[in-house]
């Protein structure tokens, strides 16, 4: 009779109790993984760790792996090993990145089954928000003040301090996100274009041809400053000390920036909802985390559905307007304010969640 052999399968998830940089913690002092291989294990896919084990051997790393915070099991099938080395050995040069695992099948399962099974498994991890009102108002109010004392100088580091708060108040898997620009940066960047619109305006009162030209600069140089501010603030931005990018043109920043706007204006307004779509393809699609790119899903339609259904409350606040006007100006003026801010917080929340 043949000896069962066994594997041990990672199930893409850490147990209750357990967090994230722990179990890292854990992979790389007890198992010699490097940390970038231990990040890697932990991605959420359900991956081999260990193969063509005895059971004796599978009971005693399975044992090892729980106590450090994985969820595993035992199986005796057969899928492609991660290649972690058992507590105590060292980790083999040029061992095999974990890859995605297709579902464990039965044994007794008909082979056009399992073959339809093989897919890779989707996992969709929820973000949370810790962040409360009180506590960042006492950031608000700090950085407003400081901001106001110091003409604005401030403002570099009250824009970091913002960042930091917001992404250390949203996690993903127990994991924060990290905010790493350094406010001196930020204050030189702001301080050229400072300069550059201190330079304009007065050349602009004493020469407005050199003034026309100047600003006629600015909208040209606009696509090359939107792509170094994407780059910044991604190259800035990290999650479990791997750091996001952006590789975005600066010739596709100017068709979507600055090319597309233009020839909406002359459609009466018709065109902006695809300005918009293509200014958040292009932002997306150009992001990445780490290597991986980011994907964007929405289209043109979705787009234009949502301005559509903001035409409505459109209509009726304009024809109050109109009508309260003749009647009473202040009443007019109100509802105006009202309507602004309404559509101002729709359009906001609806393409934000799109």
């Amino acid at each position: 009779m043949e000896d069962l052999t066994y594997n041990i399968v990672y199930k893409g998830r850490i147990l209750d109790g357990h967090d994230f940089d722990g179990v890292r913690s854990q992979l790389v002092e007890k198992f010699s993984l490097s940390r970038e291989k231990a990040e890697q294990l932990l991605n959420g896919k359900r991956v081999i760790i260990k193969k063509n084990l005895d059971m004796a051997a599978a009971k005693k790393i399975g044992l090892a792996l729980k106590k450090a915070g994985l969820d595993v099991v035992m199986t005796q099938f057969s899928i492609p090993a991660f290649g972690m080395p058992s507590p105590g050995e060292s980790e083999a040069e040029g061992a095999p990145m974990p890859q995605p695992e297709a579902p464990v099948s039965n044994v007794s399962e008909p082979q056009e089954h399992k073959t339809r099974r093989k897919k890779p498994l989707k996992v969709t991890l929820p973000f949370e928000f810790h962040g409360t009102g009180g506590e960042y108002f006492k950031i608000w109010i700090v950085n407003t003040i400081l901001s106001i004392i110091t003409v604005g100088i401030y403002s570099a580091w009250a824009k970091v301090r913002r960042k930091q708060y917001f992404y250390g108040s949203t996690r993903l898997q127990k994991s924060s996100f990290e905010y790493l620009a350094d406010p001196v940066n930020i204050l030189k960047g702001r301080a050229i274009v400072f300069i550059f619109f201190l330079f304009y305006s007065v050349i602009a009162e004493f020469f407005p041809l050199i003034g026309g030209l100047l600003g006629l600069s600015f909208v040209l140089i606009l696509p090359w400053l939107v792509v170094r501010s994407l780059a910044f603030n991604a190259r800035n931005s990290a999650y479990r000390n791997i750091h996001f990018g952006f590789d975005g043109s600066v010739m596709e920043a100017f068709k979507v920036f600055v090319l597309w706007p233009f020839l909406a204006v002359f459609t009466l307004g018709i065109l902006f909802p695809y300005v918009l779509f293509r200014q958040k393809k292009f932002i997306v699609e150009n992001s990445s985390y780490g290597r991986t790119n980011f994907t964007f899903n929405a289209g043109p339609k979705d787009y234009y559905n949502l301005m559509l259904k903001g035409l409505v409350p459109i209509v009726i606040g304009l024809a109050l307007v109109g009508v309260t006007f003749f009647l009473h100006p202040f009443v007019s003026g109100l509802i105006g304010v009202v309507l602004y801010f309404y559509l101002f917080a729709y359009f906001s929340v609806k393409y934000t969640n799109l």
